[in-house]
């Protein structure tokens, strides 16, 4: 377990996690896509690095019942949410950068919306490659900072842009890491959601700081200044809208 300082110290704030509508899950369409290509003639073994309080395992489970799911995190608090949704699944406390695994032991491996959390993301990367056996797949799915500066929470709170132009990887580095890890057939895929944002709507989730580990990270007091911002817009007009954007990405990488 690594003793650097975490981004976010998500054992103060497991508890809270899953009560926020867009914690929910559906099954993994990669998932869905990865089986459909490859038609396996057993069960697979899937891992989720960073699987917080697992729901996108248990989602994935109920349309693949005879796989293996594993789901591993740093947060001990995350992983007991996660072991009272289910005990079919196994949950594994370590860091990501050095997961306890043997060579080629998954088929299908995610990081969902965690990487940036990682402190040390190359060795994430070669371990992936390890474990992978012939024919798996990794697949990275997360925002893109650096496609997205004109998102609703960095115009409020630019310290949270910052901090994550610092925390997340490009996507060509990204893929250029995987590609010297070993693994071929790099895909990057962008969701682009353009949205007209009700300011009222952004300033009630704000107000949920933990929802967001963009908000959790960046200094009190600059929380504080994005917060009273909001605050006297909507008292200039309380039914403004914003437009926001987000970008989405997906990068899946083979083990040939």
């Amino acid at each position: 377990m690594s003793s650097v300082q975490p981004r976010v110290d998500y054992d103060q704030i497991a508890h809270t996690y899953d009560q926020h509508p867009y914690r929910q899950k559906q099954v993994d369409p990669e998932l869905v896509r990865f089986v459909a290509e490859r038609q396996p003639q057993r069960p697979l073994d899937v891992l989720d690095l960073g699987c917080g309080t697992g729901s996108q395992l248990i989602a994935n489970q109920a349309q693949f019942p005879t796989f293996t799911f594993v789901g591993m995190d740093r947060f001990m608090g995350m992983l007991r949410q996660a072991q009272a949704k289910s005990q079919a699944i196994a949950w594994v406390q370590g860091d990501s950068s050095a997961p306890p695994f043997g060579v080629a032991s998954f088929d299908y491996i995610t990081c969902q919306f965690s990487f940036h959390h990682v402190q040390n993301k190359p060795a994430l990367i070669q371990a992936v490659a390890r474990m992978l056996r012939a024919q798996g797949r990794f697949v990275y799915s997360n925002i893109c900072p650096h496609e997205m500066h004109d998102w609703i929470y960095y115009r409020y709170f630019p310290a949270a842009l910052e901090a994550d132009l610092e925390d997340f990887w490009s996507p060509e580095e990204l893929s250029t890491a995987l590609i010297e890890a070993g693994l071929s057939n790099v895909r990057l895929e962008r969701t682009q959601l353009q949205i007209q944002e009700r300011l009222a709507d952004m300033l009630h989730t704000a107000q949920a700081r933990a929802t967001c580990s963009q908000l959790i990270t960046i200094p009190d007091q600059l929380y504080e200044r994005g917060i009273a911002q909001i605050k006297h817009e909507l008292a200039q007009t309380p039914t403004v809208t914003q437009p926001s954007h987000v970008c989405l990405l997906t990068v899946c990488a083979d083990n040939m």
